[in-house]
């Protein structure tokens, strides 16, 4: 049989194309996976992708390869091995010219037999006809071109490597373009690892240079995992490739599979590092998919560095969360409360219990009060009831209902009042109502105004403003318009004006006009004094100069001194709250604007946030500042904050810098007292 030589050949390079080109879709295409394929195998995909006639030319190209649907049918009772040799013997005498029409008539490649069907003939196209192949590929849909491209360039290598590696490079968009040079780089890899960094090294782009050296380490360590890790080592230490921890995991998984004792020794020989835990992490992967419990018994009997203790960590997650009853045979054996806590910590019920009835579910929060206390169980009881109310959200509320008051209740209170407002808002607000306590109440609204807004703000804003509960409105009014405001403001204002409770009226406006002020300063400033009572004018300049400190405190203050009639009581509180942001952000540039200002209320404001702030770094510019303060109060508290901090470190030089300084002896005095004792203290 010939045919057997090249047939292993290409089931070997099947096999491993298929493992080694499918990380290449970017992270997009991989998680729309299972939407495309769903897509792929509807009538309507069909009909967009087959439905064009095709012409007579391309029916005889399909008729004389021999291929067809029936064809392929009688292939389904021979072997796999059998099939590739029946399609290598019927694929030999198929011309280049004729790929693309074959192509086009398999159909669904998601099949086995047709995706191997296509798998074979984009070997042969590109190491017959490359640049052909690449102009058909850069035609198809984004879910067929990765793997064909990835192929193409793997196949190319072989054939002729600068070529391949040329038109990778001059492929236009970024992401096609970095997936062709790791193709081509993983061939070069498989055969050379030296010659493959070369060319990885060489490539002018960073993010292409360190995937392609990161492609080269995952295909090494297939083969080599010891020479895979020298090469991670090598590139981490030169700069190429930033600490990727990640890579260790992939590198000593495989190297498990071979030899696993030798890759759990040789990750636990590793120093202390990121590196170390993902490299046990990795090593332990099959292990723990087999045998969980004998795997985390082998980690608890390793003497406890940080590594081994954050391995534990993330096995705990992995295992923990993918099978219940090994979850709970192994926390139930932990006898060491503190431990059984911390294995607790990252147990997370959702993520197993949503293929479980009702029944089960209620059963795990009866197990959880068996095994949690404390702070702990009020955790764990809102993972289960939210858990519960995602499979019944009726019986889920009667469930809570009974429960004992206390945080375990208010947590799972939270958690189903989220899920009713997410599914059915109506019968969220009617559930709140039949809360018999306000804290209860506001617990449940609290969670309620994010998941509401999914239903649309006009839907949630209409609910808020016919509840006659002035709760509701308070509790939803403000989180409701948050994300409103930014697209809509004269709607989001036209509902808060709305509002029949003042509290939550005002509580609203004020979310709006923080970030109204940010944008558009002077439409805000006089909304506020057109539209406010003149009470509530200082507060919402306060509240809104401060929002606008922290996320521009320059534009902030150059509005300062634009602060309406009306403000003067609250002024001194807006330049402190502003003072207080932009120290903060920058001590120097705002000891340089509090510099410029005049004597007064406004600045002694500011002198204080600063001094507050500098007083522990830099206690003698703290001393300068304070000493600056006009009003003697404020300027005695000042100085003896500053001092206390500065005789910890320096108590000579703050007796010299008190002793010259221009206050009046009265206020020294104190100063001299503090340098005194603890100068005791020290001898």
């Amino acid at each position: 049989m010939k045919w057997l030589p090249p047939a292993v050949a290409l089931l070997v390079g099947l096999i491993g194309g298929y493992f080694l080109f499918a990380p290449d879709e970017p992270p997009a295409a991989a998680h729309a996976e299972t939407a495309l394929s769903e897509r792929a195998n509807s009538p309507a995909a069909a009909a967009v992708d087959h439905a064009p006639a095709r012409s007579s030319s391309k029916n005889s190209k399909v008729a004389k390869s021999g291929i067809s649907s029936a064809w392929l049918k009688s292939l389904e009772q021979q072997t796999q091995f059998d099939q590739i040799g029946s399609l290598h013997a019927q694929l030999k005498s198929v011309s280049s010219a004729d790929f693309p029409a074959i192509i086009d008539s398999l159909g669904d490649s998601t099949q086995a037999m047709n995706w191997m069907v296509r798998s074979m003939l984009a070997t042969k196209w590109a190491e017959s006809d490359p640049t052909g192949m690449l102009a058909y590929v850069e035609s198809r849909p984004e879910r067929e071109r990765w793997g064909m491209q990835n192929m193409l360039f793997g196949a190319w290598a072989k054939t002729d490597l600068n070529a391949a590696l040329a038109a990778a490079r001059g492929l236009a968009d970024g992401r096609y373009r970095s997936s062709a040079i790791q193709a081509v780089i993983r061939t070069v890899a498989g055969e050379d690892s030296t010659r493959a960094l070369l060319i990885a090294e060489s490539l002018e782009d960073r993010r292409s240079r360190s995937s392609s050296i990161q492609a080269i380490i995952q295909t090494v360590a297939a083969a080599d995992p010891q020479r895979a890790i020298a090469i991670a080592e090598q590139q981490m230490d030169s700069g190429a490739l930033r600490s990727s921890s990640y890579l260790f995991s992939n590198i000593f998984s495989q190297w498990a599979r071979r030899d696993a004792g030798a890759a759990r020794q040789a990750a636990l020989a590793m120093p202390d590092s990121p590196m170390k835990v993902k490299a046990l992490s990795g090593a332990l992967q099959q292990w723990v998919s087999t045998d969980p419990i004998a795997a985390l018994n082998w980690l608890d009997s390793l003497p406890v560095d940080s590594s081994v203790y954050n391995s534990r960590k993330e096995v705990f997650r992995h295992v923990l969360n993918q099978d219940f009853d090994v979850a709970k045979e192994f926390i139930e054996a932990e006898s060491d409360s503190v431990a059984r806590r911390e294995i607790l910590s990252n147990l997370y019920v959702g993520n197993f219990a949503w293929n479980k009835s009702y029944e089960e579910i209620e059963s795990i929060f009866d197990w959880v009060g068996t095994v949690a206390t404390g702070s702990m169980y009020d955790q764990k009881v809102s993972d289960v009831v939210r858990s519960m109310a995602e499979s019944d959200p009726d019986r889920a509320m009667d469930f809570m209902l009974q429960m004992r008051p206390g945080n375990a209740r208010m947590s799972a209170l939270g958690s189903i009042s989220s899920i009713l407002a997410e599914r059915d808002p109506v019968a969220a607000l009617a559930f709140v109502q039949t809360l018999a306590y306000e804290d209860e109440k506001k617990r449940a609204l609290s969670g309620m105004g994010h998941q509401m807004s999914k239903h649309g703000v006009l839907v949630a804003s209409e609910l808020i403003t016919s509840s006659e509960d002035p709760l509701v409105q308070r509790q939803l009014a403000s989180r409701v318009v948050g994300e409103w405001m930014k697209y809509d403001r004269a709607a989001a204002l036209t509902f808060v004006e709305s509002l029949s409770d003042d509290q939550a009226r005002n509580r609203a406006v004020g979310s709006i006009l923080n970030h109204w002020i940010q944008s558009e300063p002077a439409e805000a400033i006089d909304y506020m004094v057109t539209e406010l009572p003149e009470n509530q004018l200082g507060s919402n300049l306060s509240s809104a100069f401060s929002q606008w400190a922290r996320q521009d405190p320059e534009a902030a203050v150059a509005w300062l001194d634009q602060l309406p009639e009306g403000a003067e009581a609250k002024q001194a509180d807006i330049y402190n709250r502003v003072a207080q942001a932009y120290v903060q952000h920058d001590p120097m540039a705002a000891s340089e604007w509090i510099a410029t200002l005049d004597e007064g209320l406004e600045r002694d404001a500011t002198v204080k946030t600063l001094v507050r702030t500098i007083s522990k770094t830099d206690p003698e510019a703290g001393f300068i500042w304070s000493a600056t303060l006009t009003d003697g109060k404020a300027r005695q508290n000042s100085l003896n904050q500053t001092v206390r901090e500065w005789v910890k470190t320096d108590p000579d030089a703050a007796y010299d810098a008190v002793k010259d300084s221009k206050i009046n002896a009265a206020e020294k005095e104190p100063l001299f007292k503090l340098i005194e004792q603890q100068q005791a203290k020290n001898q």
